[in-house]
């Protein structure tokens, strides 16, 4: 069935919040979006009948006598989409449902940044490995953004500033879609998560690097400029480190995982009473998971390396919020799998929260970290561009 440019934006929005709410009835999408009751209940007669959404009865015990009020949800296994992610340490491939249930998955570790045609022999495995569900397209969370121009990756990190997309794009029949790694997760996060109940979202993740991707009014700000989010060159400290981008002081130094690993085995060089000489055999054996260890074991030195960090992240996050209109902050990383350390963040961000005017106390989710986040991403964005989601 054709639509009108028209047509396809009503029936975005009324699709956009049947997946942010998890299950809605007609009357309650007719109000939120504005788009007369009517209307709606055509735009979703087509929706079932496409096979994309389904009827659901209200589980609401307090209904003891007539009707129950009908919702409506996503219906799984709808369609299929591959999401990939390109990370220092890994490639990661699944194949997802348009819910972003997890039907096949592949992780490649990485010794080196492979080039581009080897990177498509791999990626081209997988999808063979796929053919039985029929995917309808790919999706790629990168680790920067994309050069539509030169199928590029644009990146501040070396590693991935010459990695060619090409032979990847050129071998696959199916549509491509690209975009930068944490604004594929912020994506993901609003769709799925059923967490969402306003739509600004400021969503942060903490890895090898740091970005901010931030949803105001339903749609992810200036993903154009390539510029906006790269809060891991926020100086936080003039006087501090010297950071690779040439300035001193940036929020990365103190907080990657690459900041916090370098510093801890500075610690194991110079410390004969550190933990990390407990469980690390040699210097190079010392990871992130390493350092939590330490942490959890009251290691005085590891606890210095990163109470500094949770009080830089909060000079960081309280001036955030006085930038972007949310209530809701998204962290995102390992570094968030201990509740101590997440405490500690609270603490700071109490400790120096602005006070001048009746400001409301953010909140702050964490999101768990799981190593197919990224790829999981990739999938959802794919989803919505085939789909035609509100963006």
């Amino acid at each position: 069935m054709a639509y009108t440019k028209k047509q396809l934006e009503i029936r975005s929005k009324i699709l956009d919040k049947i997946y942010t709410n998890g299950a809605i009835s007609r009357i309650d999408i007719a109000t939120k979006t504005g788009i007369t009751p009517a209307t709606t209940t055509k735009v979703t007669a087509d929706l079932l009948k496409e096979k994309l959404i389904t009827e659901v009865e209200s589980e609401d015990t307090s209904i003891h006598v007539g009707r129950k009020k009908i919702y409506l949800k996503i219906a799984p296994n709808h369609s299929y989409y591959i999401g990939i992610e390109l990370h220092e340490l890994f490639i990661a491939f699944c194949l997802t449902d348009n819910l972003g249930t997890i039907l096949r998955k592949k992780i490649v570790e990485l010794k080196k940044i492979p080039n581009g045609a080897d990177f498509a022999t791999v990626l081209r495995e997988f999808v063979d490995s796929c053919q039985e569900f029929k995917p309808c397209a790919l999706g790629f969370a990168l680790p920067g953004h994309y050069n539509s121009s030169k199928n590029r990756i644009v990146s501040n990190r070396l590693a991935w500033q010459n990695f060619d997309l090409d032979p990847a794009i050129k071998q696959l029949q199916l549509p491509c879609y690209f975009e930068n790694n944490v604004h594929c997760m912020t994506l993901c996060y609003r769709l799925l998560s059923r967490n969402v109940h306003d739509e600004n979202i400021l969503f942060l993740h903490i890895a090898r690097g740091i970005f901010t991707s931030y949803v105001y009014d339903g749609k992810i700000h200036g993903i154009d400029n390539f510029l906006v989010g790269e809060v891991g060159h926020w100086i936080v400290n003039p006087e501090g480190e010297l950071c690779d981008c040439g300035r001193r002081g940036c929020l990365q130094n103190y907080i990657s995982q690459g900041a916090i690993i370098k510093k801890a085995r500075l610690l194991y060089e110079t410390s004969s009473s550190t933990y990390l000489r407990q469980l690390a055999k040699n210097i190079d054996d010392i990871d992130f998971y390493t350092v939590q260890k330490a942490y959890e074991l009251g290691d005085e030195g590891v606890i210095n390396i990163l109470n500094s960090a949770m009080k830089y992240l909060a000079i960081t996050l309280n001036n955030l919020v006085m930038m972007a209109d949310t209530h809701q902050i998204v962290l995102h990383g390992a570094l968030f799998d201990s509740q101590k350390l997440f405490g500690l963040l609270n603490h700071y961000l109490d400790e120096n929260r602005f006070q001048l005017t009746n400001i409301l106390k953010q909140h702050l989710i964490v999101k768990p970290y799981n190593q197919y986040d990224g790829a999981v991403a990739g999938a959802i964005l794919a989803m919505q561009q085939s789909l035609g989601l509100y963006h």
